[in-house]
């Protein structure tokens, strides 16, 4: 087969390929937070860095902006880091808990529209991108919390994890969260 041919046909798989984390059982990825993350973006970093490396048995490392990703690694930028806004999104448009899934050049955005409280005081604090972990967490890594705890987590073991080609916008189910009495002050988010 000619080689421009060839490049002519897998040029466009490349384009649209999806973004690796973990390949052969090595990280691929690092996850990356603005330097002036909020509580829900540090935390939301952590969880996805705790959910990949319980499925692969190596956990990414996080890194803060302005420095750059480490070299020959993918990176998963959680939260409105200056590399979410160059492309292209810009969270203070999202409605309550709405997050955005992109990958773009080879890495992964998760952004979603967060308030400056605590990450665990359910019902007082917008919480879009930790939420928009969860859902990539539950869509490509498999993972389903059954009740709280470890025994009730379960997390599908994986050597190599990738994420697909994504260009979305994550609008919660419902129009409130956590409808219960005791949680938050209103019982509700």
């Amino acid at each position: 087969m000619h080689p421009v041919l060839l490049l002519a046909i897998l040029a466009p798989l490349t384009a649209v390929s999806g973004v690796p984390l973990v390949l052969d059982g090595a990280p691929a990825a690092v996850i990356v937070l603005p330097a002036d993350a909020t509580p829900i973006a540090v935390y939301a970093a952590e969880e996805l860095a705790e959910h990949i490396g319980k499925a692969s048995g190596t956990r990414p490392d996080i890194q803060r902006e302005p420095s750059p990703p480490t070299p020959g690694m993918h990176a998963v930028y959680v939260g409105t880091t200056q590399a979410a806004r160059d492309a292209g999104i810009h969270p203070e448009t999202l409605a309550g808990e709405d997050s955005v899934l992109r990958t773009v050049d080879g890495n992964l955005f998760i952004v979603g529209n967060d308030g400056p409280g605590d990450p665990l005081s359910f019902g007082n604090t917008r919480s879009g991108t930790l939420w928009g972990v969860y859902e990539v967490l539950e869509r490509y890594l498999g993972v389903r919390w059954l009740w709280p705890g470890d025994l009730g987590t379960h997390i599908p073991r994986a050597r190599d994890i990738s994420i697909p080609p994504l260009n979305e916008t994550v609008t919660p189910r419902f129009l409130t969260r956590f409808q219960r009495p005791g949680l938050g002050r209103q019982g509700f988010t």
